[in-house]
């Protein structure tokens, strides 16, 4: 866990659709959220 990058985790369920999910944890890439709350969207020159 202290390995994982910003972005990045572990998935693992017990009651999946996909099988890959069920049989062990599966490290993931997320990108970043570019959206506020409410689905508006960043604009030119806002951090």
């Amino acid at each position: 866990m202290a390995s994982l990058a910003p972005g990045e985790a572990f998935v693992w369920a017990t009651k999946a659709t996909e099988r890959m999910f069920t049989q062990k944890a599966v490290k993931m890439r997320f990108r970043p959220r570019v959206t506020r709350h409410g689905g508006e969207t960043r604009r030119v020159g806002e951090v």
